[in-house]
């Protein structure tokens, strides 16, 4: 029996027995990509397009539907916690106007000239129809535009720790990366009700792709927030160490049901429940801590998962559109940051080589991608958009972290990679 033929069968068997295989594979991958100087994530999309019916002929389609949809909803629920925990109150009124306005710069052109070079790469090699235009090529472009102002910080940081970086250029990147992924999820959700619209075929009005959606984001902040007191509270009691997973997960999931059954957006809900937790729950860190211990199992299978809707058969449209992804997005986060510490008056390292930490991309953008796709369900023009977004996470953690490392050692606050500036200048 083949290795497929076992995966097939043992899901078939039991679904339980199929995510622990996935999550297996998938660590396996991971610790191969580290060992070769890749983040974790990578590995787990790479195990995941192994694992994927278009590349692995043996598992079938229906492999994919044994994992709960509810799990990815946990994954991204955790992701959003995770995120709204980096935007603590305090710190961010000390970060300063430079971070600020590099923050709003580099998200934005990442998120306009992402939508521009896709929307072009579509008017060029797609022969659509007006209407197909409106409701299919142009919500694609916008969206992934939204998902491109995301910046990975689990790959930013590990290069920072691993080259010791300390300075002013280094204080601002983490601040700027800090905000940069729920900078993206903002974008998404605005954008989210105008793109049902379009791809619905309904007339467009100001209600529906303004108001209503705004309303949906003031839902899902006010969920976060109510169970941000409600977890403030249980924190009071006296209480062991040992229960605070259940109770970090435990107000996640809550936050969860709620903006589905309020029809809210989950990564919001959950972004405004961590912020609540950072900025006013007294230690608050050994929260995020317990968290952060449980959290890989959830992630190994949530990547993997969603490496496996990799389709093999569109190979060509998406690699030509991963490519162009990364064209806009590295356009706009470049250009956006020299515009954003120029009008800040940030010192001229963080001017020229800013942008250079802001290209790692991995967690959000995945979590935010599967999330389009639901809203495409049926058309081929999914899987091209994932196959697409997946190609250029890969591709793209393979050039940027050499691009941070390069950043730090022409900005002077790296001992260990000072190595490569002065190759650079040889």
């Amino acid at each position: 029996m083949q290795l497929s033929d076992f995966v097939n069968v043992a899901g078939a068997t039991d679904p339980l027995l199929a995510a622990g295989i996935m999550m297996l594979w998938g660590v396996c991958c991971a610790t191969m990509a580290e060992r070769l100087g890749a983040p974790r994530v990578t590995g787990y999309l790479v195990a995941g397009i192994a694992m994927a019916p278009s590349v692995n002929g043996g598992i079938t389609s229906g492999f994919l539907d044994l994992v709960p949809g509810y799990l990815d909803e946990c994954a991204l629920g955790i992701i959003s916690f995770a995120i709204g925990g980096t935007l603590n109150l305090g710190r961010i009124r000390k970060l300063g106007r430079h971070i600020a306005w590099i923050t709003l710069f580099q998200g934005t052109g990442a998120f306009l000239l992402t939508t521009m070079v896709i929307s072009l790469f579509f008017a060029i090699t797609m022969d659509a129809t007006p209407k197909e235009w409106m409701s299919v090529y142009l919500p694609v472009a916008l969206l992934v535009g939204a998902i491109s102002a995301a910046t990975a910080p689990a790959a930013t940081m590990a290069i920072i720790h691993e080259c010791g970086a300390k300075g002013a250029f280094t204080t601002i990147l983490l601040g700027v990366v800090a905000l940069d992924d729920a900078l993206s999820i903002i974008f998404f959700s605005l954008l989210l009700g105008m793109v049902k619209i379009f791809v619905h075929g309904q007339s467009f009005s100001w209600e529906g792709a303004v108001i209503q959606p705004f309303i949906h984001v003031v839902i899902s902040v006010a969920i976060g927030l109510v169970v941000g007191v409600l977890l403030h509270f249980l924190m009071r009691i006296k209480h062991n160490r040992e229960i605070h997973l259940a109770m970090s997960l435990g107000a996640t999931f809550i936050a969860l049901g709620l903006a589905v059954l309020l029809d809210g957006s989950l990564l919001l809900a959950c972004m405004a429940l961590g912020f609540y937790t950072t900025s006013f729950v007294k230690n608050s860190e050994q929260l995020f801590d317990s968290v952060e211990r449980a959290e890989e199992a959830v992630f190994a299978l949530f990547f993997v998962h969603a490496g496996m809707y990799f389709d093999l058969a569109h190979l060509a449209e998406a690699g030509a559109l991963a490519l162009v992804i990364m064209l806009g997005r590295f356009s706009g986060k470049l250009s956006g940051s020299w515009l954003g510490a120029t009008v800040s008056g940030a010192p001229a390292p963080v001017r020229r080589y800013l942008g250079m930490g802001l290209l790692p991309k991995a967690g959000v953008t995945v979590g935010l991608v599967m999330i389009a796709r639901g809203i495409f369900e049926g058309n081929p023009v999914a899987d091209i958009m994932v196959s697409a977004v997946l190609t250029s996470v890969v591709l793209n953690e393979l050039i940027a972290p050499f691009m941070v490392r390069y950043a730090l050692a022409k900005a002077n606050e790296a001992g260990s990679c000072n190595g490569l500036e002065e190759q650079t200048e040889a």
